[in-house]
């Protein structure tokens, strides 16, 4: 399920909560860390909510089962290297 949220020039954002690698709180913003193919690396995205709230907004979108862990998105091979969806609020 994608989860709403609002970047720090007040536009939309829809964020897949399996993919998100970390979730940062910074003074002015939150950084929403989402991964990229090897070749791009990660997006950070400034979302205008505190961390908190967006932390709670992605573990509410997570799904209750996954029948199969989710690939990291690095590219290298993926299974449980990389352990992403789960949402860490680092400070």
């Amino acid at each position: 399920m994608f989860v709403r949220l609002t970047d720090h020039k007040d536009n939309p954002v829809w964020v897949n909560p399996i993919h998100v690698r970390a979730v940062r709180e910074r003074s002015k913003y939150t950084e929403v860390v989402l991964p990229m193919n090897t070749s791009m690396g990660q997006v950070i995205v400034k979302i205008k909510q505190p961390a908190e709230e967006v932390v709670e907004l992605l573990n509410a979108g997570m799904p209750e089962f996954l029948p199969f862990p989710p690939d990291d998105d690095s590219g290298g091979g993926g299974g449980l290297a990389g352990g992403a969806g789960a949402a860490a609020l680092m400070g």
